[in-house]
């Protein structure tokens, strides 16, 4: 189990509330929880502590933990003459901000615009309802624009 230098309250404050946030950034439940530990912790955890500090399942943590490397939002660490994986957060908040939208604009805003677009062309094809061909293609733009907006804000956040 980690000790930290603040108090088992504070921790647990800190993860519920960061578990919150996290399911409005697209994570999951437990990735946020797992997330939220790796940051507070002052070293890196092995899978079974992770385990053992939130108690969840170990094939949770696993998933949740593929999930996080796949955000980009944790690393595993080795240490020399020790065979288990370690796994650390990113430190720098401004990195986790930008892979959080990077990451949002993939699963989120991506696919909704190539569907729009694509049933857009559909619909045109079709010849019929111009209203909702309207509607459509408004959604469609403002779909397009707020990309443009998260791509600039990604790229304000790089620097």
């Amino acid at each position: 189990m980690i000790k930290p230098t603040i108090s088992s309250s504070l921790i647990e404050k800190f993860i519920l509330q960061w578990t919150e946030l996290g399911s409005h950034w697209g994570m999951k439940r437990t990735e946020a929880q797992i997330h939220a530990l790796l940051f507070i912790s002052p070293k890196a955890l092995t899978a079974d502590e992770i385990k053992d500090a939130l108690n969840i399942a170990r094939s949770n943590v696993s998933m949740s933990i593929h999930g996080l490397l796949k955000w980009g939002l944790i690393k595993t660490v080795h240490i020399l003459g020790d065979r288990k994986i370690r796994y650390e957060c990113l430190s720098d908040g401004k990195e986790m901000f930008r892979l959080i939208i990077e990451g949002r604009k993939k699963r989120e805003v991506e696919p909704a615009i190539q569907f729009m677009g694509d049933y857009l062309d559909e619909l045109k094809k079709s010849g019929g309802a111009p209203q909702v061909q309207k509607q459509m293609n408004e959604l469609f733009v403002a779909y397009k624009e707020m990309s443009k907006l998260m791509d600039g804000l990604i790229e304000d956040v790089k620097k």
